[in-house]
């Protein structure tokens, strides 16, 4: 399995992520209420997987492999690293703003960002690592993020953020409430 393979699979884990965030930012817009709790849950998530595990993952071992191998790939990583940055102040935007009417707007420029850097990890990154990175190293690169994950989030924390997610979807996305 190609590195980037593990990558792309949290990338969809991040997506869903950012689809009931969506779907909260729509309740809020529509007037109707969103529990605070919830809201902070899904910070949390954002936080554990997308910015610690996910990004300590590329910024630690995929994008230095990627630059070994591409001199090229040095522009592209810098500037995923800058949407990086762009994401984690976006998120600590969120948290701040978990009660305040503002909030639909940040979390929606926050997966505006989101979504578009994972066309592009996905679309240019990706196939770049693909492409230059040896299989042997591809491998170690497997082993490492597997090691980093247990590091970075400890056992049972996946777990728990599957959990959240299904319990959330639940609520905001497949709820019954359909606003005109």
């Amino acid at each position: 399995m190609l590195a980037s393979m593990d990558l792309r699979n949290e990338h969809d884990g991040i997506l869903h992520g950012l689809r009931i965030l969506d779907e909260i930012s729509v309740t809020l817009q529509s007037g109707l209420n969103a529990d605070r709790k919830d809201i902070e849950d899904l910070v949390w998530f954002f936080g554990m997987f997308t910015e610690k595990c996910h990004h300590g993952k590329e910024e630690g071992l995929y994008f230095p492999a990627i630059r070994r191998h591409a001199g090229g790939g040095a522009e592209l990583t810098d500037e995923l690293l800058k949407e990086h940055a762009e994401g984690k102040n976006l998120l600590a935007r969120i948290k701040k703003h978990s009660g305040s009417p503002e909030l639909f707007k940040i979390a929606e420029a926050y997966s505006v960002l989101l979504r578009k850097h994972i066309r592009k990890e996905n679309e240019e990154l990706f196939p770049m690592g693909d492409a230059l990175i040896p299989k042997e190293e591809q491998a170690e690169l497997l082993e490492a993020f597997g090691n980093f994950e247990d590091e970075v989030m400890g056992e049972g924390t996946h777990e728990k953020l599957h959990l959240l997610l299904k319990e959330l979807e639940r609520k905001y996305v497949h709820r019954n409430i359909h606003v005109l």
